[in-house]
């Protein structure tokens, strides 16, 4: 994405006006990590650095946070605001994951159908292999007399 070539040589002059004005400047970073303010407040800050945009230019406040936010974001640069919106974001989904996971991990616990389906058929195969036996005792029995 390409940014605007005024709006980077108005971001310079305003680097150099704040550079002149550290007060205006530390306003700027304290909004900027705990996000802009509304209305006037943001526009009266503006003032002085709308001065510096070419004579007959219809950009507003509104079109300048536009500026700064693609600006920041062009940059990989997030707020605090958004940073900790993120953080909270994170936190609830690893909760989650881990609630999933430990699910995940009780029906594992549960009955093994392997040993369970192994030893029914231990089982019946020896179950199997008496009737044989008394079977052929049965059958192999000689009869006695009477």
């Amino acid at each position: 994405m390409q940014m605007d070539p005024k709006f980077l040589e108005w971001m310079g002059q305003m680097l150099l006006l704040s550079a002149r004005n550290m007060e205006q400047a530390d306003k700027f970073m304290r909004w900027f990590r705990e996000g802009y303010p509304e209305g006037a407040e943001w526009e009266k800050w503006l003032e002085p650095y709308l001065q510096l945009l070419p004579k007959g230019s219809e950009k507003g406040a509104q079109e300048l946070r536009n500026y700064f936010e693609e600006f920041f974001q062009n940059l990989g640069i997030v707020s605090r605001k958004e940073y900790l919106e993120l953080e909270q974001k994170y936190q609830e989904l690893k909760a989650e994951m881990e609630k999933l996971k430990a699910g995940v991990e009780t029906r594992k616990v549960g009955v093994d159908l392997m040993s369970e389906w192994s030893s029914i058929i231990k089982n019946f195969s020896q179950l199997n292999a008496e009737i044989l036996e008394q079977w052929n005792k049965l059958l192999l029995a000689k009869p006695t007399k009477k």
